[in-house]
């Protein structure tokens, strides 16, 4: 209708609920994710189409328990009891099943912060897992970049999981929004929702819907030189 404003769409308690200007929608929508919002907002506003949003959102939960169990396995090696439990994907993802999704943003990290180089791995049986289970090889998977918070006074931690977050990217199909320069020093969280979703709606935008008029590359390096002298 042309006196809404749609921004997207938001599933509370196993049904749909309408994103529009109006006050009761607000007070419900303040109640979820900002950047679940704002990536629907800015989504919307470049492609003017409705958008569904599918919101799966849980505090301090490990990456292992959102993974689907039965698909991943190492040969010869028990996996540990997190991933038989998947707790988080039976109870937020598993309903999911027979909708076809466009894509994921994935927003977590900090409670695997130490596993530092095995996250890898772990990220890689995650989006295996999701795509074989929504039965889509190419699942974009697009996630953010942990926020550089000294995680248990431990120096060390940090820059081994953000390696280990760089190797993702060697996954088809991925994308990482870099968090760095939104860092403001609170704890281990990004104050600016806002941005942080905007990033993520220009990968989407630039991937899914090829408008590479949109920034969504971050800085990487190429190659270095060691330079003995130095």
């Amino acid at each position: 209708n042309s006196g809404e404003t749609l921004t997207s769409f938001v599933p509370e308690k196993s049904h749909w609920m309408k994103a529009d200007n109006t006050i009761e929608s607000f007070k419900k929508l303040r109640r979820l994710p900002a950047i679940a919002y704002y990536f629907g907002r800015d989504l919307f506003g470049k492609i003017n189409v409705p958008v569904a949003i599918m919101v799966a959102a849980s505090k301090d939960n490990k990456v292992e328990s959102w993974t689907l169990a039965e698909t991943m396995f190492d040969e010869g090696q028990d996996l540990p009891i997190c991933y038989r439990e998947q707790a988080m994907f039976n109870s937020l993802i598993r309903q999911f099943k027979d909708i076809k999704i466009k894509g994921v943003i994935w927003y977590q990290g900090e409670s695997n912060v130490g596993d530092g180089i095995h996250y890898t791995e772990k990220m890689k049986r995650l989006i295996l897992s999701w795509r074989s289970f929504f039965q889509n090889k190419q699942l974009p998977f697009y996630y953010a970049q942990l926020p550089p918070y000294q995680y248990a006074n431990d120096t060390t931690l940090l820059p081994n999981f953000l390696s280990a977050q760089n190797k993702v990217l060697q996954i088809p199909g991925t994308g990482m929004v870099v968090t760095n320069d939104l860092y403001e020093g609170k704890k281990f969280t990004i104050s600016n929702k806002q941005t942080l979703a905007q990033r993520f709606a220009n990968m989407a935008l630039a991937n899914a819907y090829y408008r590479v008029d949109l920034p969504f590359r971050y800085p990487t390096m190429r190659c270095f030189e060691k330079n003995a002298n130095i």
